[in-house]
Protein backbone atom coordinates (compact mmCIF):
# COMPACT_ATOMS: atom_id res chain seq x y z
CA UNK A 1 0.00 0.00 0.00
CA UNK A 2 1.53 3.28 -1.05
CA UNK A 3 1.98 6.34 1.15
CA UNK A 4 -0.55 8.19 -0.99
CA UNK A 5 -3.18 5.49 -0.40
CA UNK A 6 -2.52 5.54 3.36
CA UNK A 7 -2.98 9.31 3.37
CA UNK A 8 -6.31 9.00 1.51
CA UNK A 9 -7.59 6.39 3.99
CA UNK A 10 -6.61 8.60 6.95
CA UNK A 11 -8.43 11.58 5.46
CA UNK A 12 -11.52 9.45 4.85
CA UNK A 13 -11.50 8.18 8.42
CA UNK A 14 -11.14 11.73 9.68
CA UNK A 15 -14.08 12.91 7.54
CA UNK A 16 -16.32 10.08 8.79
CA UNK A 17 -15.32 10.27 12.46
CA UNK A 18 -16.68 13.74 13.20
CA UNK A 19 -20.28 13.11 11.98
CA UNK A 20 -20.20 9.77 13.77
CA UNK A 21 -19.02 11.43 16.98
CA UNK A 22 -21.77 14.06 16.71
CA UNK A 23 -24.39 11.33 16.17
CA UNK A 24 -23.17 9.42 19.24
CA UNK A 25 -23.32 12.58 21.35
CA UNK A 26 -26.86 13.38 20.18
CA UNK A 27 -28.10 9.87 20.97
CA UNK A 28 -26.40 9.55 24.36
CA UNK A 29 -26.93 13.14 25.52
CA UNK A 30 -30.40 13.71 24.10
CA UNK A 31 -31.84 15.46 27.19
CA UNK A 32 -28.86 17.81 27.50
CA UNK A 33 -29.10 18.69 23.81
CA UNK A 34 -32.84 19.34 24.16
CA UNK A 35 -32.27 21.60 27.17
CA UNK A 36 -29.51 23.42 25.31
CA UNK A 37 -31.73 24.03 22.27
CA UNK A 38 -34.54 25.21 24.54
CA UNK A 39 -32.23 27.69 26.24
CA UNK A 40 -30.85 28.72 22.86
CA UNK A 41 -34.40 29.55 21.72
CA UNK A 42 -34.80 31.82 24.76
CA UNK A 43 -31.63 33.65 23.79
CA UNK A 44 -32.20 33.89 20.03
CA UNK A 45 -35.99 34.29 19.77
CA UNK A 46 -36.87 37.99 19.35
CA UNK A 47 -37.80 39.16 22.84
CA UNK A 48 -36.06 36.19 24.48
CA UNK A 49 -37.84 34.51 27.39
CA UNK A 50 -40.65 37.09 27.26
CA UNK A 51 -41.54 36.04 23.71
CA UNK A 52 -41.22 32.38 24.65
CA UNK A 53 -43.68 32.74 27.56
CA UNK A 54 -46.13 34.72 25.43
CA UNK A 55 -45.97 32.10 22.68
CA UNK A 56 -46.45 29.29 25.21
CA UNK A 57 -49.44 31.00 26.87
CA UNK A 58 -51.07 31.41 23.46
CA UNK A 59 -50.45 27.76 22.59
CA UNK A 60 -51.73 26.46 25.94
CA UNK A 61 -54.83 28.65 25.77
CA UNK A 62 -55.69 27.45 22.28
CA UNK A 63 -55.30 23.82 23.41
CA UNK A 64 -57.50 24.37 26.48
CA UNK A 65 -60.32 25.94 24.46
CA UNK A 66 -60.08 23.39 21.65
CA UNK A 67 -60.49 20.56 24.15
CA UNK A 68 -63.40 22.21 25.96
CA UNK A 69 -64.88 25.51 24.72
CA UNK A 70 -66.68 25.96 28.06
CA UNK A 71 -63.30 26.11 29.78
CA UNK A 72 -63.46 29.84 29.04
CA UNK A 73 -66.00 30.16 31.82
CA UNK A 74 -64.28 28.20 34.58
CA UNK A 75 -60.89 26.50 34.99
CA UNK A 76 -60.61 22.95 33.67
CA UNK A 77 -58.10 20.31 34.76
CA UNK A 78 -56.03 21.10 31.70
CA UNK A 79 -56.06 24.76 32.77
CA UNK A 80 -54.36 23.92 36.07
CA UNK A 81 -51.78 21.77 34.28
CA UNK A 82 -51.08 24.55 31.78
CA UNK A 83 -50.64 27.08 34.60
CA UNK A 84 -48.07 24.78 36.22
CA UNK A 85 -46.11 24.50 32.97
CA UNK A 86 -46.09 28.27 32.51
CA UNK A 87 -45.00 28.73 36.12
CA UNK A 88 -42.00 26.45 35.57
CA UNK A 89 -41.07 28.36 32.44
CA UNK A 90 -41.54 31.76 34.13
CA UNK A 91 -39.24 30.74 36.99
CA UNK A 92 -36.37 31.41 34.59
CA UNK A 93 -37.57 34.98 33.92
CA UNK A 94 -37.61 38.25 35.80
CA UNK A 95 -40.98 38.86 37.57
CA UNK A 96 -41.38 41.99 35.44
CA UNK A 97 -41.96 39.73 32.41
CA UNK A 98 -45.08 38.16 33.95
CA UNK A 99 -46.23 41.55 35.23
CA UNK A 100 -45.89 43.02 31.75
CA UNK A 101 -47.87 40.24 30.12
CA UNK A 102 -50.65 40.50 32.70
CA UNK A 103 -50.75 44.25 32.09
CA UNK A 104 -51.06 43.64 28.34
CA UNK A 105 -54.01 41.31 28.93
CA UNK A 106 -55.59 43.81 31.34
CA UNK A 107 -55.40 46.53 28.68
CA UNK A 108 -56.79 44.14 26.06
CA UNK A 109 -59.78 43.39 28.33
CA UNK A 110 -60.48 47.09 28.80
CA UNK A 111 -60.12 47.76 25.07
CA UNK A 112 -62.53 44.94 24.14
CA UNK A 113 -65.02 46.05 26.76
CA UNK A 114 -64.87 49.67 25.58
CA UNK A 115 -64.95 49.12 21.81
CA UNK A 116 -67.20 46.10 21.24
CA UNK A 117 -70.98 46.16 21.64
CA UNK A 118 -72.40 44.14 24.52
CA UNK A 119 -73.25 40.60 23.49
CA UNK A 120 -72.04 37.04 23.11
CA UNK A 121 -69.07 37.88 20.88
CA UNK A 122 -67.69 40.45 23.34
CA UNK A 123 -68.19 38.03 26.23
CA UNK A 124 -66.41 35.29 24.29
CA UNK A 125 -63.43 37.58 23.62
CA UNK A 126 -63.22 38.57 27.27
CA UNK A 127 -63.41 34.92 28.35
CA UNK A 128 -60.42 34.10 26.13
CA UNK A 129 -58.50 36.89 27.87
CA UNK A 130 -59.41 35.45 31.27
CA UNK A 131 -58.24 32.01 30.13
CA UNK A 132 -54.85 33.50 29.24
CA UNK A 133 -54.71 35.25 32.62
CA UNK A 134 -55.43 31.95 34.38
CA UNK A 135 -52.71 30.27 32.34
CA UNK A 136 -50.32 32.89 33.75
CA UNK A 137 -52.02 32.61 37.14
CA UNK A 138 -49.52 30.55 39.14
CA UNK A 139 -46.60 32.56 37.80
CA UNK A 140 -48.42 35.80 38.70
CA UNK A 141 -49.49 34.72 42.22
CA UNK A 142 -46.70 36.77 43.89
CA UNK A 143 -48.22 39.89 42.27
CA UNK A 144 -51.70 39.39 43.78
CA UNK A 145 -51.56 42.29 46.21
CA UNK A 146 -50.22 44.72 43.63
CA UNK A 147 -52.96 43.98 41.11
CA UNK A 148 -55.77 43.75 43.69
CA UNK A 149 -55.13 47.36 44.77
CA UNK A 150 -55.17 48.76 41.25
CA UNK A 151 -57.63 51.41 40.03
CA UNK A 152 -57.78 49.65 36.67
CA UNK A 153 -60.67 47.17 36.14
CA UNK A 154 -58.47 45.10 33.83
CA UNK A 155 -55.73 44.85 36.43
CA UNK A 156 -58.32 43.88 39.08
CA UNK A 157 -59.56 41.13 36.77
CA UNK A 158 -56.04 39.67 36.81
CA UNK A 159 -56.02 38.67 40.53
CA UNK A 160 -59.53 37.23 40.17
CA UNK A 161 -58.17 35.00 37.39
CA UNK A 162 -55.13 34.12 39.51
CA UNK A 163 -57.39 33.08 42.39
CA UNK A 164 -59.34 30.80 40.04
CA UNK A 165 -56.22 28.60 39.76
CA UNK A 166 -54.41 29.51 42.99
CA UNK A 167 -56.94 29.96 45.84
CA UNK A 168 -55.80 32.06 48.78
CA UNK A 169 -57.82 32.30 52.00
CA UNK A 170 -56.56 35.83 52.63
CA UNK A 171 -58.45 37.05 49.56
CA UNK A 172 -61.86 35.50 50.24
CA UNK A 173 -63.38 38.74 51.53
CA UNK A 174 -61.81 40.67 48.64
CA UNK A 175 -63.43 38.24 46.19
CA UNK A 176 -66.81 38.62 47.87
CA UNK A 177 -66.62 42.39 47.49
CA UNK A 178 -66.09 42.02 43.72
CA UNK A 179 -69.79 41.09 43.50
CA UNK A 180 -70.56 44.62 44.68
CA UNK A 181 -67.69 46.71 43.34
CA UNK A 182 -67.29 45.28 39.82
CA UNK A 183 -69.33 44.79 36.68
CA UNK A 184 -71.06 41.39 36.24
CA UNK A 185 -68.26 39.86 34.16
CA UNK A 186 -65.62 40.28 36.88
CA UNK A 187 -68.21 39.46 39.54
CA UNK A 188 -68.97 36.16 37.83
CA UNK A 189 -65.31 35.15 37.83
CA UNK A 190 -65.01 36.17 41.47
CA UNK A 191 -67.88 33.77 42.19
CA UNK A 192 -66.04 31.05 40.26
CA UNK A 193 -62.92 31.72 42.33
CA UNK A 194 -64.97 31.28 45.52
CA UNK A 195 -66.31 27.99 44.17
CA UNK A 196 -62.76 26.81 43.44
CA UNK A 197 -61.78 27.79 46.99
CA UNK A 198 -64.45 25.45 48.39
CA UNK A 199 -62.71 22.48 46.80
CA UNK A 200 -59.09 23.59 47.19
CA UNK A 201 -58.66 25.24 50.59
CA UNK A 202 -58.30 23.50 53.97
CA UNK A 203 -61.27 22.54 56.14
CA UNK A 204 -59.99 25.11 58.64
CA UNK A 205 -60.97 27.81 56.13
CA UNK A 206 -64.56 26.62 55.68
CA UNK A 207 -66.11 29.26 57.93
CA UNK A 208 -64.28 32.04 56.10
CA UNK A 209 -65.41 30.63 52.75
CA UNK A 210 -69.02 30.35 53.96
CA UNK A 211 -68.97 33.94 55.22
CA UNK A 212 -67.53 35.16 51.91
CA UNK A 213 -70.18 33.34 49.87
CA UNK A 214 -72.98 34.74 52.01
CA UNK A 215 -71.48 38.22 51.78
CA UNK A 216 -71.29 37.92 47.99
CA UNK A 217 -74.91 36.74 47.80
CA UNK A 218 -75.92 39.67 49.95
CA UNK A 219 -74.41 42.09 47.44
CA UNK A 220 -76.42 40.51 44.62
CA UNK A 221 -79.72 40.57 46.49
CA UNK A 222 -82.79 38.35 45.96
CA UNK A 223 -83.62 39.87 42.57
CA UNK A 224 -80.45 38.33 41.08
CA UNK A 225 -81.18 34.70 42.01
CA UNK A 226 -81.44 33.73 38.33
CA UNK A 227 -78.06 35.15 37.34
CA UNK A 228 -74.98 33.03 36.60
CA UNK A 229 -73.25 34.75 39.52
CA UNK A 230 -75.95 33.63 41.97
CA UNK A 231 -76.08 30.10 40.53
CA UNK A 232 -72.29 29.77 40.89
CA UNK A 233 -72.37 31.00 44.48
CA UNK A 234 -75.29 28.71 45.26
CA UNK A 235 -73.41 25.74 43.83
CA UNK A 236 -70.36 26.69 45.90
CA UNK A 237 -72.46 26.95 49.06
CA UNK A 238 -74.01 23.52 48.51
CA UNK A 239 -70.58 21.97 47.87
CA UNK A 240 -69.36 23.51 51.12
CA UNK A 241 -72.31 22.04 53.04
CA UNK A 242 -71.61 18.60 51.58
CA UNK A 243 -67.94 18.84 52.59
CA UNK A 244 -68.75 19.83 56.18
Amino acid sequence: MTAEMLKSIAELAKAVSWPLLVLILIVTQRKSVTDFLSNLESLTLPGGIEAKIRKKVEKETNAILKEDPRARERPSERQFEAAERIQRLANTANPSVVRGQMDDLAREYERVKATMPSGDERTRRMEVIVTKMRTLGLAAAPLLNEFAKSDSPGRRLAPVAVLEVSPNADYLDWLAKRLDAERPFIGYHAAVALEVAVHALDRADQKRIRDAIREAKGYLGPDRTGSDRWKTLDRAEKALQEAA
